[in-house]
């Protein structure tokens, strides 16, 4: 079918060529089309404004819902072959070889975005499922959704341990809602791990190949790993990539939990009695050192994104990378940079609130000790009482503080973001730093 002139679109790719190569499926089943951004339309991309073709060609229109054998897929997909033939000789020697890899990259820049977005929406998803899981199970406030680090980590061994029937470190029964949440987000770090893993290796088989003639790597060729490397952001790809690495994931696990010990406890149950680390305190202290470079962090993420905008060439992308250059290196009115002074002030609490959960630790192993010695202490029910409330305040605080973080990314990493709302994160910044207690323990 013929229409009116329209830029061809598809919903997994805003790519005319990988439109009518094949219909990948990946990110986009997870993450709607952003609107705006770069639109690489058949065959300009190819051949250029000027060739004879262009305008023929883009009144054919081949969209995802359409079959492949209607007339405007049919017309494009007769452009796309007359294109490919035809840019060797458009394009021939090394200025064939840098058009070639400048439209792979482009495509490939695109897919890095949609993915980033894919499996935000994977961790959004978790942790949907997982206040559900909270609310059902009626535990304590926060300990489902505490995220930690870059690996997506929703929950953590350590929340297991922590969310143990029993109040602090004593014997007990992991909860079946939360073996299940363990392992929920185990599956979701398989498939993020597995996602980066295997596009990291397609592109480093991309990069070498990218030297090679025009005639040893075609355009055809060019595109084909593109689409492979968009194909990979999927969840079989990701399992297939990951294997058995879900034993290698650096929480213990629930077979190490459950392991029987010659003496007959768990290795849990052999930690409670021996050591402090077992603490509630510790080990809500821990989370907080996956932000200990929280501004180096915030930083190369912001020049990031803003390296990526200005590939695509478009002036009011461009004018946005600009404004993350400026965000990024944004100082207080006091002339300081926000992002030093985020990290500052995060360090000097993590330091006293590991210094002071360090005391709990101690205290605790020791009360709960002359507890099993039947020797209690004057005072030892308030400690713990205060112990527990204290740990669960630093909760609370870790959770607000990774929301913080979450918008300042969100802001940044939105495909749609203009110069005002890039602007806009100095306030968040403003609300990162009043998220993060001034004062040490």
């Amino acid at each position: 079918m013929r229409s009116k002139k329209k830029p061809m679109k598809n919903q997994y790719l805003r790519s005319g060529a990988l439109a009518l190569s094949l219909l990948v499926a990946g990110c986009a089943q997870f993450v709607e089309e952003p609107a705006g951004g770069t639109v690489i339309s058949y065959p300009v991309a190819l051949l250029g404004a000027d060739h004879p073709a262009a305008a023929r060609c883009a009144d054919y229109e081949c969209k995802e819902d359409d079959a492949l054998d209607t007339e405007g897929c049919i017309g494009a997909r007769d452009c796309l072959d007359l294109a490919l033939r035809d840019f060797s000789t458009e394009y021939p020697g090394e200025r064939g070889k840098q058009r070639r890899n400048e439209i792979q990259k482009r495509l490939m820049d695109m897919s890095i975005r949609r993915c980033g977005l894919y499996k935000e929406h994977l961790r959004q998803a978790g942790k949907d499922l997982l206040r559900q899981v909270d609310v059902d199970a009626d535990f304590p406030p926060g300990v489902l959704m505490t995220v930690s680090g870059d690996a997506g980590a929703i929950v953590t061994a350590e929340d297991i341990v922590r969310a143990r029937v029993e109040p602090g470190c004593t014997a007990g029964d992991v909860r079946p809602e939360l073996k299940e949440a363990y392992l929920a987000n185990l599956a979701i770090r398989v498939i993020t791990g597995g996602i980066d893993s295997r596009r990291k290796e397609i592109e480093q088989e991309i990069d070498a190949r990218r030297e090679r003639d025009p005639t040893n790597y075609t355009v055809q060729a060019a595109i084909g790993d593109a689409i492979r490397h968009h194909g990979a952001c999927t969840v079989m790809a990701d399992l297939a990539q990951a294997g058995d690495a879900i034993r290698k994931w650096e929480d213990p696990g629930l077979e190490v939990m459950d392991k029987p010990h010659p003496q007959g406890t768990s290795e849990v149950d052999r930690l409670s009695k021996d050591s402090p680390t077992c603490s509630e305190s510790l080990l809500v202290a821990e989370l907080f050192l996956d932000n200990q470079d929280i501004g180096d962090r915030l930083e190369k993420y912001l020049k990031r994104q803003s390296a990526e905008l200005k590939i695509d060439g478009n002036s009011g992308n461009f004018a946005v990378a600009k404004e993350l250059d400026a965000i990024a290196e944004k100082t207080t009115a006091e002339g300081k940079p926000y992002l030093s002074e985020i990290q500052s002030k995060y360090d000097a609490y993590v330091k006293g609130l590991r210094a002071k959960a360090t005391e709990n630790a101690h205290l605790e192993t020791e009360i709960r000790t002359r507890q099993r010695s039947r020797q209690p202490a004057p005072g030892d029910d308030w400690e713990l009482k205060r112990i527990k409330r204290e740990s669960r305040d630093w909760l609370t605080r870790h959770e607000k503080i990774e929301v913080e973080i979450s918008r300042i990314l969100h802001a940044a990493g939105d495909p749609i973001a203009t110069v005002d709302s890039i602007k806009a994160i100095e306030n968040l910044y403003r609300s990162l730093l009043e998220a993060i207690p001034s004062i040490s323990m």
